[in-house]
């Protein structure tokens, strides 16, 4: 018997095609989730596969306890409608909580090119500012695993953290509790920052208003009365310096600028009115699972200009065979790389092969990076390469074998699967 998973998605309304690329993340973990949850504020369901929650508002933590009370599992993971978990997520994470105390676990989140780490390992103190030598183990929202124990005992999210700050009130309360929160390094997840209430075409002046909000009531709880207006100065100048950079290269007129500052003030000097707010209380005993560990081949087909569209056919046919694809598709330009899964359901590594971050020369050199630096999430024990004169070669668990050139694909897919 192992621990029973529950994955939480939140998702707003604005987000569908999002969320179909989280989903089918989650659907390919190689640790199944045992349930998967999404918080919408859509009241129709669009995926049966799912157990569908609405929720009436825009409240994070109401939203996150919404998904809590239904839940089965004793381990809940946390992930956002414009998140792609890698397939080892949910493998890497429960590890973490066989220490008995440990109540949160998460892991890196890279950026929308799939590349950059855009929240690292990082601290953060009683203020809530994130420090590299903070006191506390800082975790985001979109990767987090809780343990469905320490959530009960603390009652679950203030729901007066409206839109941030959530995770940040729980993570201090549970350590005041003697819970412990974990760091780990290979759990990670892709985050496309689609708009939302403070960035991109959906940003507005409400969404700055509810995060002033939620740091005036982070300091209340948290923090000596003295301590407030300093922690509240130094977040509306930071909030301010990032504005500004927005305005500086175009993304915000002035009139937007004097908008968003305006009603984060606002809110830094008043009060949530929770009248949407959903506090937590558990509707479902915790089930146990016996979900076996997937036993996919994982393979990585690494593409030139000649196979390129040969290589995306295959790869989707072998997403349809039950494999774990990774599909290396550069071209030979300096563009910038990326990394993103496809609807299809594989991950494609696109861009150029002289990009500037990288300056490979060579096809087979830029491969045998890219592979080193796959290793610890995609974990392959397949590889096809493409050759110049359009034929393969196939390597299975350190097996060499040659596949003559052939437009059959059916039989191209045979050979491979034939040689698991």
């Amino acid at each position: 018997m192992t621990s029973c998973v529950s994955v939480i998605i939140l998702h707003t309304g604005q987000r569908d095609h999002h969320l179909a690329r989280a989903l089918t993340a989650i659907f390919a973990q190689r640790r199944p989730a045992d349930e998967v949850i999404v918080v919408s504020d859509k009241a129709i369901p669009l995926d049966l596969r799912v157990t569908w929650a609405h929720i009436k508002g825009n409240n994070v933590a109401s939203a996150r306890n919404v998904g809590l009370s239904i839940a089965t599992g004793d381990l809940i993971a946390f992930c956002d409608d414009d998140a792609a978990p890698e397939p080892g997520w949910l493998g890497h994470l429960l590890p973490a909580f066989d220490t008995p105390r440990v109540g949160a676990a998460g892991g890196p989140v890279r950026g929308s090119d799939g590349i950059q780490i855009q929240w690292g390992e990082t601290r953060f103190d009683a203020d809530g500012a994130d420090r590299l030598d903070g006191a506390h183990v800082k975790l985001n929202g979109t990767n987090m695993m809780l343990r469905r124990a320490a959530v009960k005992e603390l009652g679950g999210f203030d729901p007066e953290f409206r839109y941030y700050l959530d995770e940040t009130d729980l993570l201090l309360r549970m350590e005041a509790a003697g819970w412990k929160s974990a760091w780990v390094d290979a759990a990670e997840v892709h985050h496309s920052a689609a708009p939302n209430a403070i960035r991109g075409a959906t940003a507005n002046a409400s969404g700055f208003k509810h995060m002033g909000q939620s740091l005036a009531r982070f300091c209340d709880k948290h923090l000596p009365a003295p301590l407030h207006e300093t922690a509240k100065a130094q977040f509306l100048a930071e909030q301010r310096r990032r504005l500004l950079r927005r305005f500086q290269i175009g993304r915000l007129d002035a009139t937007q600028l004097s908008e968003r500052l305006d009603a984060l003030r606002l809110g830094l000097n008043g009060a949530l009115s929770a009248t949407e707010a959903c506090r937590l209380k558990f509707m479902n005993e915790p089930s146990r699972s016996d979900l076996p560990k997937s036993a996919r081949a994982r393979v990585v087909i690494a593409s030139r200009l000649r196979t390129r569209h040969q290589a995306h056919e295959l790869a989707r046919r072998l997403v349809g065979s039950e494999c774990e694809v990774t599909l290396l598709a550069w071209r030979y330009l300096n563009s910038r790389r990326q990394v993103r899964l496809t609807h299809e359901g594989y991950w494609l590594h696109s861009g150029g092969l002289y990009a500037r971050r990288t300056r490979d020369r060579r096809w087979s050199g830029a491969v045998r990076r890219e592979l080193a630096r796959i290793k610890q999430q995609r974990a392959p024990n397949v590889t096809l390469h493409a050759n110049r004169d359009r034929s393969w070669l196939l390597c299975v668990d350190g097996n060499r074998k040659h596949i003559p050139a052939t437009d059959d694909l059916e039989t191209l897919q045979e050979t491979v699967l034939g040689a698991l």
